[in-house]
């Protein structure tokens, strides 16, 4: 479980929190919920991700999902990145 937190001093106080529950099923496949709670954005949604070596070194990661919005935020976002470690 992850809790970070990022915080603002532009004119006024802003706090976003992020709360990540993750199932380490393996390193290919690893099943996420994600919520994220800031001023403007509230959001629910799961989130798949995983990793595979590539070598001795080098590492594919991959993580894709669905936000979905509480209250008076978007519908829903996709969320996907792809790394290539070397």
């Amino acid at each position: 479980m992850h809790l970070p937190r990022r915080y603002s001093a532009n004119n006024g106080n802003e706090v976003e929190t992020s709360l990540t529950l993750q199932y380490r099923y393996s390193p290919h496949f690893e099943p996420v919920l994600e919520l994220y709670l800031g001023e403007d954005t509230r959001g629910l949604g799961p989130v798949a991700m995983g990793a595979q070596r590539l070598g001795t070194i080098k590492v594919l990661r991959w993580v894709a999902g669905t936000i979905f919005g509480i209250e008076a935020t978007a519908d829903y976002t996709l969320r996907a990145v792809l790394e290539y470690e070397f």
